[in-house]
């Protein structure tokens, strides 16, 4: 199936020896404020993250590199996504002279090369916009949704167990649930394959 092979795996923190679960949250917590400060969309962010997991899924790197793989994450997405993307010097300024400018653009290199150019992946933001579409579900319960898929972007227990469009309806109901709209459609079900047994299971982690 397309959309599992171009998703991380989910245990992948364990085949590293220095990148630990509380060193990705730290990195991804710093995406989400970096990708703030830019002024960068929500899809945006998401493939960021994406680009990340799926990146270490495969390859075993040093934790003095990692916030450096979130900097060529983030401008491999921007580029993508984003009509004016952060340049270079920018995405280098914001790691506070950690990296240079040179090896920003090998780590881009690097990651294209690993994740075969796969850059326009389906993410937890695109299923929730597409969920959203089809259902025709309020502005409030998608801004909401938005922001219980980014709280997910911190963890990767358990929700990278997950896919990314079982992870987005999940949000979706549960905002529709919270603002006390119909939490769920039968669009939604027939859009997502009704993996309903795993909505169930996102659903119980989600914080609300």
């Amino acid at each position: 199936m397309l959309m599992e092979r171009l998703t991380p795996r989910g245990n992948y923190v364990r085949t590293h020896a220095q990148i630990t679960s509380g060193a990705r949250s730290v990195l991804m917590n710093w995406l989400v404020k970096a990708a703030a400060d830019f002024q960068l969309n929500g899809e945006t962010l998401s493939l960021a993250v994406s680009n990340v997991d799926r990146f270490l899924s495969t390859v075993i790197i040093r934790r003095s590199k990692l916030q450096l793989l979130g900097i060529a994450s983030l401008l491999i997405a921007a580029k993508f996504e984003e009509v004016l993307p952060p340049e270079v010097p920018d995405l280098v300024a914001i790691a506070a002279g950690a990296y240079s400018k040179k090896e920003l653009v090998r780590m881009e290199r690097q990651m294209l090369k690993h994740l075969y150019f796969d850059v326009a992946v389906p993410t937890t933001y695109y299923f929730l916009q597409r969920f959203a579409e089809v259902s025709r579900a309020a502005d409030v319960a998608v801004y909401l949704g938005q922001y219980l898929c980014e709280l997910t972007f911190t963890e990767d227990d358990p929700y990278l167990q997950y896919l990314p469009s079982v992870v987005a309806g999940a949000a979706l109901c549960l905002a529709n649930y919270t603002l006390d709209l119909h939490p769920w459609v039968i669009n939604i079900s027939f859009s997502s394959h009704d993996y309903e047994l795993s909505f169930g299971r996102v659903l119980c982690y989600l914080p609300i």
